[in-house]
């Protein structure tokens, strides 16, 4: 056991397996959808794409992926997990091509990693809904930065102890509420979904420890 609960353990074991031909395909479309939403969506997502892409708050993989997920929402046309209400693939994919990137990655591990963010997602999601919702909570803001911790550990290559650390320490980047919509600040939810699974799984693979039941535990963020 790496000290994780019950709950904790049995959501790595889903997360963590072997895509198959089929999830890896679906991958591929959300990738390319996504791309193409945050090239329309760019201009529309200023100051945020501007501030980053002219160095006024600095460069690195983090702050890129803050920018394509804020610019592949903007437009409220990238695609939605019905169950948990999330927008799943801003985040994802600006997390998995900025990090992969930096890291060199071949495109297989990125599609794979994808596919781990997006059970995390979608298992997450339907644990938390409709009442993450009801109590003013923006799905995509609270439930993506854990997600995206997933993609960002598996680009990583850590192991699944680390993976689960990283999906811990994510609990404590959810935030954000449905005041936002509306605004600018409701694509930016995305993006900083992006960049935070990006620094959860990097601050894990550092050595910080989240606690075992983030998740499960009487004030754990299922409940």
């Amino acid at each position: 056991s790496d000290g994780f609960h019950m709950m904790e353990q049995r959501l790595l074991d889903i997360v963590l397996r072997e895509p198959d031909s089929s999830e890896l395909r679906d991958a591929q479309i959300a990738m390319m959808d996504t791309v193409a939403v945050a090239v329309a969506g760019w201009a529309e997502a200023q100051p945020v794409t501007h501030a980053i892409s002219a160095g006024q708050v600095g460069t690195n993989e983090t702050l890129a992926a803050l920018a394509l997920g804020t610019a592949a929402h903007a437009l409220d046309f990238d695609d939605t997990e019905l169950v948990g209400k999330v927008h799943p693939s801003a985040a994802l994919v600006a997390a998995g091509l900025s990090l992969g990137a930096s890291l060199d990655r071949p495109a297989n591990h990125v599609l794979a990693s994808y596919c781990a963010g997006r059970r995390t997602a979608m298992a997450i999601g339907g644990l938390v809904q409709p009442q993450l919702s009801e109590r003013g909570y923006h799905p995509t803001a609270a439930v993506m930065p854990l997600a995206t911790a997933v993609t960002a550990g598996s680009l990583l290559g850590s192991p699944r102890d680390v993976i689960g650390q990283a999906l811990a320490i994510a609990t404590s980047f959810s935030a954000g509420t449905r005041e936002a919509f509306g605004t600018l600040m409701k694509p930016f939810h995305a993006g900083l979904a992006a960049a935070r699974g990006i620094s959860a799984a990097r601050l894990a693979a550092a050595g910080l420890v989240g606690p075992a039941r983030a998740l499960s535990g009487a004030n754990g963020f299922v409940h």
